[in-house]
């Protein structure tokens, strides 16, 4: 009776709201009544009604314990069309199983390896089949899930790597590397200095000997920054510490490390619109093991265009196996790089449920317009670059 409603309020179906609630039941009355007392109490004794409370939250704890437990289930929550033909088709549905479910179970009972087979077919449709271990052979980059951050990390060699962006925090980075077992990265570059992309650079320093650190060039605050404050000085601070080079890069740049070569596609210039820090994001054209990635940084329309007309300087026909697309996929884009680069897959590193709706409905229709295939790490986990016998393809943990 409450599943159309609640579709009509948050569009998902909950497949565990029933057992959850059974738990849950028990407790509701002690919890209720206790919490009646206290207040009946409190204002003649307050050490008799925080006894009285301290009890009457034992069986409010056990209630949140089974909301924890239960939002936890894997598919406990299914997504559902929203509105109100949503909630009619639910109730549809609903109606439909009361009125033939009795029929299904008795003829469920006559041929009961009917019912395993749908079963097994159901399973066999939703149970993801489990990945031979992590990494996968043959991975040349992988974009780390970091939650609402960047990091991502090119191979250099068996323990060795390259990493781009530090990501939000220590753990999400660190965290990463010891899976793909990079023992020793050769280099950090920070395409811009926002802390979503810097935070985790103190743990990259202690302990992976970091040879160098680059980063880009534009070093001014956007105006009214306060919700993304650059992080210049910790960045200087904490290189310095470590007795590690900081080296700013220019558009023009050629950079090699191992097998990974990068040419620096931006800043070539500060521009002055749009966002100072995202628009002045390090852009790399990458070649290893033979195939092309194009890592775009935070940045926004004003910097892709010029990133665009780089790539029409260079004017090389390597096609872009994948892209690091910029800025979580944010809708601040422009199309016609997307177009113009037609990658295969387009690398999205955003945060499950964050607050700035990323990545855009508009940007992912740019992608499918442009051929290229969006690949998330909310949805996939680390996302994997994957080359074998001259052939990419894109691996994702989940």
């Amino acid at each position: 009776m409450c599943a159309p409603v609640i579709v009509l309020l948050q569009s998902s179906v909950s497949v565990v709201g029933v057992p959850a609630n059974l738990l849950a039941a028990p407790l509701v009355a002690p919890a209720t009544l206790g919490g009646i007392a206290v207040v009946l109490l409190a204002p003649l004794s307050l050490p008799l009604g925080v006894a009285i409370a301290w009890v009457a939250g034992l069986p409010a704890w056990g209630i949140g314990a089974v909301a924890h437990l239960a939002a936890r289930v894997p598919w406990g929550s299914l997504p559902w069309p929203a509105g109100p033909p949503g909630a009619l088709l639910l109730a549809a549905l609903v109606l439909l199983a009361l009125l033939t479910g009795p029929r299904l179970v008795l003829r469920g009972r006559r041929h009961p390896v009917v019912v395993l087979a749908c079963a097994l077919l159901v399973s066999a449709a939703v149970w993801p089949l489990p990945q031979p271990g992590w990494p996968p052979p043959g991975w040349v980059l992988v974009v780390c899930d970091v939650g609402q951050g960047d990091a991502a990390v090119l191979r250099t060699g068996p323990d060795r790597a390259l990493v781009v962006d530090a990501g939000p925090d220590e753990a999400g980075v660190a965290r990463c590397l010891d899976d793909l077992g990079v023992r020793r990265v050769e280099a950090v570059v920070l395409t811009h200095l926002h802390a979503d992309h810097v935070t985790g650079l103190p743990t990259l320093l202690d302990g992976r000997g970091v040879g160098e650190v680059l980063t880009t060039s534009v070093r001014e605050e956007d105006a009214g920054a306060a919700e993304q404050p650059i992080v210049g000085p910790l960045v200087v601070r904490t290189t310095a510490a470590a007795g590690v080079p900081l080296t700013e890069v220019r558009a023009g740049d050629r950079l090699a490390w191992g097998p990974v070569q990068a040419t620096v596609l931006a800043p070539a210039r500060t521009i002055r619109t749009g966002s100072l820090q995202n628009n002045g994001s390090v852009v790399l054209d990458v070649r290893v093991a033979g195939v092309r990635l194009l890592l775009l940084g935070d940045a926004e329309q004003e910097a892709q265009r010029e990133t665009r007309r780089a790539l029409a300087r260079l004017g090389d026909p390597t096609p872009v196996l994948a892209m690091k697309v910029a800025h979580h996929g944010s809708s601040n884009h422009d199309p016609a790089l997307l177009r113009q680069v037609r990658a295969t897959y387009g690398l999205i590193s955003v945060g499950s449920d964050n607050d700035y709706g990323h990545p855009a409905p508009r940007l992912l229709g740019s992608l499918r317009d442009s051929g290229t295939l969006a690949v998330r790490t909310d949805r996939g986990g680390d996302l994997a670059v994957v080359v074998r016998d001259g052939r990419g393809s894109v691996v994702s943990r989940r």
